[in-house]
């Protein structure tokens, strides 16, 4: 077993969890640090156009739309409280279990194993951990400045775009 270094207890991370889901279920994202947008910037990231993009992304407003065009059924889940409280994605038969299986997510042991960190992501489908790492390659090759931003971006959609119309989710 790899050691792990704890900074912070188990109540604290909880609280810093609990606070974080409010913050973001009621208020979004927003980036404020600028070592951050300056990193974003410098690796050619368009930062108001990305911080607009994410507003809208995690908005209100962009669900009611996906809902209207796709059904309730294909809203992503996860980035709203509020969405859970909305009769009429409650309906779908699995937002229980979605917000159940987010709820009950431990991000102080993420795995089956131990590991020396904390955090989860959550996505159910099996496609996901071949699409997340394909696309966190491509990611870590725009970092290190081995493409731009726009050609990172370009590429995860194409690859995205195929793994999902091959697995039947996009017709």
């Amino acid at each position: 077993m790899r050691p792990t270094v704890r900074f912070l207890s188990d109540e604290l991370i909880q609280k810093i969890i609990d606070e974080a889901r409010e913050v973001l279920g009621t208020l979004g994202v927003e980036i404020h640090n600028p070592k951050v947008l300056d990193l974003l910037a410098s690796h050619g990231a368009k930062v108001d156009a990305a911080k607009k993009f994410i507003a809208w992304a995690t908005s209100k407003d962009y669900l009611a739309l996906v809902a209207s065009k796709e059904g309730w059924a294909n809203v992503p889940p996860g980035t709203r409280i509020s969405l859970y409280e909305n009769p009429d994605y409650v309906s779908v038969p699995f937002a229980k279990m979605t917000l159940d299986s987010i709820n009950a997510a431990d991000p102080t042991k993420p795995t089956v194993k131990p590991v020396p960190y904390v955090g989860v992501q959550f996505v159910a489908i099996p496609e996901f951990a071949g699409l997340a790492t394909t696309v966190g390659q491509i990611f870590s090759a725009a970092l290190a400045g081995e493409k731009s931003a726009d050609d990172a971006l370009a590429e995860a959609q194409d690859v995205a775009t195929r793994e999902m119309t091959k697995a039947g989710y996009i017709k």
